[in-house]
């Protein structure tokens, strides 16, 4: 669309009053993502009320059929489905006959994350059973070789049924590059964005917030933290230095780390230490407390604020200069 960070921004700003007038709740990031996905699809159309009244259609038919499911985590779905041809009653028993389906045949947890690999089979156009039938091989497939597919992957897995291969080779080829990351590039949760700029050293700026600043043998988190991290990374520390933040302080990628100032896991403390440790290693880190918990209610607006800053704009949003949060920050309770 050719727009600079502000022209983007006012447009999402645009989009949403659209929203509001349609009656649509509000939705904090996932507005944002529907906005990015209403312009994909609809390209170099503007985004107008008649747009956004089929969308109102489409939760609206979702949520008869999933009246507790559907919410505004269900927007980027409707922004996909808003370009089928067909009426949002028609799309919206059609994506619920491919929930059932894949319940059905491929044994499937009902909730959510079932409701969104519906939504996302229907793009393909083809027989809830012959989707389902699909995504039951490649669900088995997946699992025999090793691979953990559980709630948050049902989404994925759906993607993957659209490559018009046979299943087989859809399970070769994934299952072959699982194996090239796992041995090469090992990240989880949220020590993804840090250990993506530290060892790719693909991305010339890296936005942390409420980063995990994990150290092996994990023995200080609970249980179903240190059982994830002990899954992908070795417990020996000197094995594990290359993916330690506070080793390689997230490469040379120009680095902005954040945290809500009552985060239930004392994350502020932890990047006021961060902070430090990068002053006196001379690395440059922009640190951004704010008062907010672990949550989407502080993500949202932080990101919102450093999305010029991503890419490339000189607004750097609200931050807090690292002299301040090392000094004046430095009292108050991690």
């Amino acid at each position: 669309h050719g727009d600079d960070p502000q022209r983007f921004i006012d447009e999402v700003e645009r989009v949403c009053a659209l929203f509001r007038a349609a009656g649509l709740r509000r939705g904090g990031v996932y507005e944002l993502l529907a906005v990015l996905v209403l312009r994909r699809v609809l390209g170099p159309a503007s985004i107008d009320a008649a747009h956004i009244e089929r969308f109102r259609g489409i939760y609206e038919a979702m949520k008869r059929h999933h009246w507790w499911l559907t919410g505004p985590e269900d927007f980027p779905a409707c922004a996909m489905l808003l370009g089928r041809p067909e009426d949002p009653a028609t799309i919206g028993a059609g994506a619920d006959a491919i929930y059932r389906a894949l319940h059905e045949r491929a044994h499937l947890w009902r909730g959510d994350s079932l409701q969104t690999a519906a939504n996302v089979l229907y793009l393909a156009g083809a027989e809830p059973v012959e989707l389902a039938d699909r995504y039951a091989l490649l669900l088995a497939g997946f699992r025999d070789g090793g691979a953990h597919i559980g709630l948050e992957q049902y989404d994925e897995l759906a993607i993957l049924c659209f490559l018009a291969w046979p299943v087989e080779r859809v399970l070769a080829t994934v299952l072959e590059y699982r194996r090239e990351l796992l041995a090469t590039q090992r990240w989880i949760g949220k020590t993804g964005a840090l250990n993506l700029a530290a060892r790719t050293g693909a991305f010339s700026r890296c936005l942390a917030l409420s980063p995990a600043f994990v150290e092996a043998p994990f023995t200080s988190y609970q249980w179903f933290i240190r059982r994830s991290l002990r899954r992908t990374f070795p417990l020996d520390p000197v094995l594990f230095a290359p993916w330690n933040p506070w080793s390689h302080l997230g490469g040379d990628a120009e680095l902005v780390i954040g945290a809500g100032t009552e985060d239930r896991y004392h994350l502020a403390g932890a990047c006021r230490d961060f902070a430090r440790l990068c002053a006196d290693r001379g690395r440059p880190v922009q640190v951004d407390l704010r008062p907010g918990g672990h949550d989407w209610a502080y993500w949202t607006p932080v990101f919102k604020d450093w999305m010029p800053w991503l890419v490339r704009a000189p607004d750097r949003g609200r931050i807090v200069p690292l002299a301040n949060a090392v000094s004046s920050l430095a009292a108050q309770p991690s």
